[in-house]
């Protein structure tokens, strides 16, 4: 037996003969034949004992030969997968960066040619459609980008609490105009028996409608659309557990039955009525995707040449309060606010022309701005030149934008000095290695310039002229004497249902909050003001640098 099984003798003292033996319990192993070839076997040990009191050990030995080889085909196979998969996800992060850093460069520049008041209609007219067209085409690469994260697994929940009445009238006020101007009906109907917070993933609930109403107003050419939302609890859950459902219907070219098997496949499209409309095939595709990830459902009811109607369900959870969606694009802006120290920011860009941009933008507003190609020269811009800010790229020769910021960030001279990461990648893990690395904000290529003063104003205590809607423009608040002070002195309770009311849109509750703001401090008075001529975003804008200021104080 020792010699047979093992090629040696006498067996070990742990070997697991030895130890039924000794205990008299069954045991189940894996051993090999040294004398067929390293041939695999599965031994089971019975012990069992002889009439005259004598133990004896019986052994079944079984071939595993082929089970091991299929072990090891899915073993190479799992590792082949898996470095497929790297692959994939290595394409998709170039592919973002080598496709979204040219095309912010060409939205970015004909954005800045907008404010150029010598372009006659003829120019403006030809700008106008090189806006729309990188607009689709920035749709379209975030349709292939998202359909591909989704097949690699790169796709995560970013669940937050928010306002469900907000996030309702936001859709409304994005399609309204558009689908008017059809000649088309838009009703958006929403249930009184809803929470007034949930919590889920706005951004790609949003999306999800985004598409569904696009679809809608393209393929709909008379009657109406109607966006419906229902809520409903889930009896059977935890609580504060709801579902939310949301339907858009419309009375367009309708898909036939065989059609409606496959239209939530990838790059399926049906568009034989109406040829011209075009597109990538994936927005369905994705929609199912993100509906699933939520933990929903999606399906289409639709009678061809009468309408369609798609619906979803997905669960929610009830949420006491909603964060504000700091986001939100406001008046443009036409530069500084007059009498401020100038402020001083470095742009680290290896692309010449995503440089450019960027320091364009931001010199035409008022800022000094200096550049570097790499993360070496930020390095060395940063000693020398003592910016008050650096906008950083993430990818870069020589230094890249990460190791740049750990060192900035370890170094006693530079460790407060903000950092924002500008990149055009979409991947959801160079989220946390941005963040790991020490940047305090994060802006993804293509930007919208607001975007960018946004942030700014995050950081830095600047004041921005912005233009109105009659065209003129008007100083920030602040620019008044002793309004800021009027607003930092406030209780950040204060503040914050100001700003609440603000982000709602709660016009008795903004006035009360005014009166008694400016009751407590006249010199508050010119935040009335703001009010009165429903400038509500740059009142808005004064009240979270008031809140950003008493953060940065007490911490």
């Amino acid at each position: 037996y020792d010699s047979y099984f093992f090629d040696e003798s006498p067996l070990p003292a742990d070997h697991p003969l030895l130890q039924t033996l000794a205990d008299h319990r069954q045991r189940l192993y894996e051993k090999v034949l040294p004398k067929e070839n390293q041939r695999p076997v599965l031994a089971t040990l019975v012990p069992y004992q002889q009439e005259e009191g004598r133990w004896l050990v019986a052994e079944i030995n079984v071939d595993i030969s082929e089970h091991k080889a299929m072990e090891l085909e899915l073993t190479r196979a799992k590792e082949r997968a898996e470095a497929a998969n790297k692959a994939k996800s290595t394409f998709l992060a170039n592919m973002s960066h080598e496709l979204r850093t040219p095309l912010n460069a060409i939205l970015g520049f004909s954005k800045l040619l907008e404010r150029d008041s010598s372009l006659t209609p003829s120019q403006n007219d030809r700008l106008q459609v090189i806006n729309r067209s990188g607009r689709h085409l920035l749709g379209l690469i975030n349709d292939i980008l998202d359909i591909a994260k989704i097949e690699a697994g790169h796709l995560a929940l970013l669940a937050k609490d928010f306002s469900l009445a907000s996030f309702i009238d936001e859709m409304e006020e994005l399609f309204l105009s558009r689908i008017t101007a059809t000649g088309l009906a838009f009703r958006v109907e929403a249930s009184d028996v809803c929470p007034d917070f949930i919590r889920a993933d706005e951004g790609k609930l949003r999306q999800v409608l985004i598409n569904l109403l696009g679809n809608a107003l393209k393929f709909t050419s008379h009657g109406e659309i109607v966006l419906q939302v229902l809520c409903e609890q889930n009896e059977h859950g935890a609580q504060g557990q709801w579902f939310l459902h949301c339907r858009v219907e419309d009375t367009g070219i309708g898909i036939s039955v065989e059609d409606q098997q496959k239209i939530f496949a990838p790059f399926q499209q049906v568009t034989e009525a109406v040829p011209d409309k075009g597109g990538t095939g994936l927005g369905l595709a994705i929609c199912r995707s993100l509906v699933e990830l939520m933990g929903g459902k999606i399906s289409v009811d639709s009678c061809l040449g009468q309408g369609s109607t798609f619906f979803f369900t997905v669960p929610v959870q009830q949420a006491e309060q909603g964060e504000g969606d700091k986001k939100r694009l406001g008046p443009q802006v036409l530069g500084l606010a007059e009498g401020q120290v100038a402020r001083r920011i470095l742009v680290a860009d290896d692309r010449q022309e995503s440089r450019q941009l960027l320091a364009s933008l931001l010199s035409i507003t008022g800022f000094q701005v200096a550049e570097a190609e790499n993360g070496k020269e930020a390095l060395a811009l940063a000693a020398s030149w003592a910016p008050d800010m650096i906008w950083m790229d993430v990818r870069m020769p020589v230094m890249d934008g990460m190791e740049a910021c750990q060192r900035l960030k370890a170094d006693p001279a530079t460790e407060k000095l903000p950092i924002v990461a500008i990149t055009a990648h979409a991947l959801m893990e160079e989220q946390e290695q941005i963040k790991a690395a020490g940047f305090d904000d994060l802006v993804y290529k293509p930007f919208h310039e607001n975007e960018i003063f946004a942030a700014i104003a995050r950081f830095l205590d600047v004041r921005y002229l912005y233009e109105q809607k009659d065209g003129s423009s008007h100083f920030s608040a602040s620019t008044q004497p002793g309004c800021r002070e009027a607003l930092t002195s406030l209780a950040s309770s204060h503040l914050e249902a100001l700003r609440q009311a603000l982000l709602e849109l709660e016009t008795a509750q903004i006035s009360t909050l005014l009166a008694e703001i400016v009751a407590e401090n006249p010199a508050a008075a010119p935040l009335a003001e703001l009010a009165y001529n429903f400038q509500y975003q740059a009142l808005l804008t004064e009240v979270e640098e008031a809140l950003d200021h008493q953060d940065r104080e007490s911490g």
